[in-house]
């Protein structure tokens, strides 16, 4: 199986989380969650890679981080990441 954060982000082009923060990110799926120890029904994304040198390494979110809510939100999937 596939190891978290293994997985290649959404064609398309680069979204708002990667231009503002350095990161790219992907949807948390299911057999993500069960990877990461996470109840069954967990959203949110995985941080699947990041600049090393943006605000946001620095802030401690690198490849495998789950992120679960933005500014209080919570996040079920890239799109609410990015509207947040």
């Amino acid at each position: 199986p596939e190891q978290p954060g293994n997985e290649t982000p959404r064609p398309g082009g680069a979204g708002v989380i990667e231009q503002s923060l350095g990161l790219q990110v992907i949807p948390l799926t299911p057999q993500l969650a069960n990877q990461f120890g996470l109840p069954a029904g967990t959203t949110g994304v995985v941080v699947a890679n990041g600049d090393p040198n943006a605000d946001a390494a620095q802030k401690g979110l690198s490849r495998g981080t789950v992120i679960l809510s933005v500014n209080g939100r919570n996040v079920t999937g890239v799109a609410d990441g990015e509207a947040a």
